[in-house]
């Protein structure tokens, strides 16, 4: 039942009963899920390597998005914390913050990955730039809590801390894994979808 029997998707392979996901990967999980039309949604996981298990259950469907999303940000939200619990992450004496600042703060990093990585734009983004962007949230934000919640001084704060970083994968990929970043890594996920992503908001696949 755990043998892969089929490709479903590139990180996804289908057993006899479970799916499969990153098989042969410390993070190898597999699971299955389920819905009544009623609005009743159910979905189990098992990761082996990191010796939990969890099952999340619904008496709701969140018709904005595909059905079963919110089980997996749930899971994928556990694994995370674990694991960088376990790293001594969790040690990192980080400043609280609200959830709009740190939903902000993403938002800023995000914008000047898309500048300097994904549009090769390396003229300086100057303070007077970061203050009429931080003042008009409206540009590419999807979710309307997250215009209601914008914080202005959590968005510089994203773009000050992305501007020291080298526009490329390894480097990016360090700095979200760091004591650098103002937030924890395993809340990346979960603001990336309170904010309307479908996909990951930073690139190359950092956020799974």
């Amino acid at each position: 039942m755990l043998s892969p029997q089929e490709k479903l998707a590139p990180n996804v392979d289908g057993g006899l009963v479970f799916r499969l996901r990153d098989f042969g990967q410390p993070d190898f999980n597999f699971g299955h899920s389920g819905a009544h039309m009623f609005g009743w949604t159910n979905d189990f996981r098992a990761y082996p390597d990191q010796d939990f298990a969890v099952v999340v259950a619904t008496n709701q469907w969140n018709m904005g998005v595909d059905l079963l999303s919110v089980a997996p940000a749930i899971e994928d939200f556990i694994s995370a914390w674990l694991k960088y619990e376990r790293a001594g992450a969790h040690k990192t004496a980080r400043e609280p913050h609200t959830w709009a600042w740190k939903a902000s703060y993403v938002m800023g990093m995000v914008m000047v990955e898309r500048i300097r990585g994904g549009l090769g734009i390396n003229r300086p983004i100057t303070p007077e730039m970061v203050e009429a962007m931080s003042a008009d949230p409206k540009v590419g934000v999807t979710s309307n809590q997250a215009k209601e919640n914008w914080d202005r001084a959590g968005f510089r704060a994203g773009v000050e801390d992305m501007l020291k970083v080298e526009m490329k994968p390894a480097a990016i990929k360090a700095f979200v894994e760091s004591d650098r970043i103002r937030i924890g890594p395993e809340e990346l996920l979960p603001i990336s979808k309170d904010l309307g992503a479908t996909i990951s908001l930073l690139p190359w696949g950092l956020i799974q």
